[in-house]
């Protein structure tokens, strides 16, 4: 119900409006049985009527429930209102720090090839998980892509969130007849109302990172049916072309994603994250040679929440046609020759004054002064140049980083300057397996050649954290902080206050491998059953029998 505060379903206080579509509007939220801030989305009233309708809306939810991931957006909970004697349905979602990649984009132009590399790869990662769940997202686009920044302006890793899923279907599934989504980012199947799979998304993907590297969507037209047209016929734009010095690697990626015919395509999201790794290194190089447009980095003042809901538009088709993890690719350190040359450029300087002196050749010509013509005879020797020769200590050698490498790339890092691997220790922690924590000697320090460096490095599996009479969403940042993949399942219990986690599975303190599923059970209240009318009292007018 809604009281006189406004409160939504008896326990979400409204706050600004974060972005309005053609099916629902989200608002910035408290909900005051737990005291988070969600993002609230309310189907429209006018549609809150229509039982198809309501069944979509509430797809939406089970959509973005089915792939959990922590690249997709968290459903906190969902249900129905009765807003002044009409239902009203309603989603609440975890509220995201950040901004679309739309508004990024907007504020502060193009992104650098490698923090596009950095959003391509999350975002490929989350629609992994949507098509492991069997679905199809359907609507991937600029607005539909969220991330942060750092007060830098660079990105934070693990931020990138894909949103809005309220076009997912099954994969197989053919388009609608009139809802397409954005037309500046449909696939060409798509356009034409052909059935579309996992394909399909990445085709999305590419245009997606087409936008963030140049700007502008790839097929730009007067008219959406033009874009329409477009898609399906048009030769796919290559973005060094608008943007020049990008790394040809990432010219083919996206290329690859945006070909026509989805058999062309990356034929998996694992494939295209496997392409990603490989552009990785061309994107470092690129983005020290040129600059996106005069900025390397990005920054959006002011900007504290975006809209969750994309600018969804109702079109009819064009015409009707008769997860595995990405491969690492090592940086490879560069090389600062200067000190080198500058060396060599003095030992050649005082080798030729000994070469000009052994050999009498000319040396420069005597200056006359100004009080004598003649200049006065000395006999004083020109003294002899004395060579310093600088003895290289071969038997000490450098420390290598080894914080963050894996334990192979350390093991390889210690024995190309003559180290050896010592213990390795092995620590529960939310990192990859085999990833390098600390080592026993300092990164830079000069040790005996030979010495064994020990390591400590991830596990690979971390305990569970205790989430039982936590929020929900608390309970879902513990989960993620401790390295495992959240999934809420909701029960109806009458002793404990809506919104209250129960238990988990597996258990508080059970160890679980990084990077799993850990079921979080939450209490959920009892519907209210509407009161039920009490007879009127009607006096009897005939006769008693």
């Amino acid at each position: 119900m809604t009281d006189a505060r406004g409160l939504i379903a008896g326990r979400f206080l409204l706050g600004d409006l974060l972005g309005s579509g053609g099916f629902a509007s989200v608002f910035a939220a408290v909900d005051e049985r737990s005291g988070d801030a969600v993002a609230l989305k309310l189907l429209h009233p006018h549609l809150a009527v229509d039982e198809k309708a309501t069944a979509a809306f509430f797809a939406e939810a089970d959509a973005a429930e089915r792939a959990a991931h922590p690249g997709v957006v968290l459903v906190v909970d969902r249900g129905s209102h009765d807003a002044a004697g009409q239902p009203q349905a309603w989603i609440a979602l975890e509220s995201v720090a950040g901004h679309t990649l739309a508004d990024v984009v907007a504020a502060r132009g193009p992104l650098t090839a490698t923090d596009v590399v950095d959003v391509g790869r999350e975002l490929v990662a989350a629609l992994a998980a949507v098509h492991h769940a069997g679905l199809v997202h359907r609507d991937v686009t600029p607005s539909n892509v969220m991330l942060d920044v750092d007060r830098r302006g660079r990105l934070r890793p693990g931020t990138v969130r894909l949103i809005d899923f309220g076009l997912c279907a099954p994969a197989g599934n053919p388009a609608d007849d009139t809802l397409l989504g954005n037309p500046a980012y449909v696939s060409p199947e798509h356009a034409l109302g052909l059935p579309v799979d996992r394909r399909s998304d990445l085709y999305q993907a590419g245009a997606t990172l087409y936008f963030a590297v140049v700007g502008r969507a790839p097929f730009e037209r007067p008219s959406a049916e033009a874009m329409l047209r477009a898609h399906v016929q048009a030769p796919a734009p290559v973005p060094s072309v608008l943007r020049p010095g990008l790394p040809t690697s990432l010219d083919r990626l996206i290329i690859t994603a945006l070909a026509k015919a989805p058999e062309n395509r990356f034929d998996g999201a694992e494939e295209m994250l496997t392409a990603l790794a490989v552009v990785e290194l061309s994107a470092t190089q690129s983005d020290a040679e040129t600059p996106a447009g005069g900025t390397t980095r990005f920054t959006v003042p002011g900007v504290t929440t975006v809209s969750l809901e994309v600018k969804t538009e109702l079109l009819a088709p064009a015409r009707r046609a008769p997860v595995a993890s990405s491969a690492k690719v090592r940086r490879r350190p560069r090389i600062d020759n200067a000190p080198l040359w500058a060396g060599v450029a003095v030992v050649l300087a005082v080798l030729g004054l000994g070469w000009a002196a052994a050999s009498g050749a000319p040396g420069p010509a005597p200056t006359r002064s100004a009080a004598t013509a003649t200049p006065t005879p000395t006999t004083t020797p020109t003294p002899t140049p004395t060579i310093s020769v600088i003895a290289v200590d071969r038997t000490r050698s450098t420390v290598p980083t080894l914080t963050g490498l894996s334990l192979g790339d350390a093991q390889s890092a210690l024995a190309a300057v003559g180290l050896a691997t010592g213990i390795v220790t092995r620590t529960d922690v939310a990192a990859v397996a085999d990833t390098v924590l600390s080592a026993s000697q300092p990164a830079g320090s000069r040790i005996d050649r030979g010495t064994a460096v020990d390591v400590s490095v991830a596990s690979g599996s971390n305990a569970v954290p205790r989430v039982v009479g936590l929020s929900a969403t608390a309970a879902v940042d513990a989960v993620r902080a401790a390295g495992f993949i959240p999934s809420l399942i909701r029960r109806v219990d009458a002793d404990h206050a809506d919104g209250t986690v129960l238990s988990s599975e597996p258990a508080e303190a059970e160890k679980a491998p990084v990077g799993s599923e850990v079921a979080v059970l939450v209490a959920r209240a009892a519907p209210i059953a509407s009161p039920t009318a009490t007879p009127s009292m009607t006096p009897t007018t005939g006769p008693t029998q």
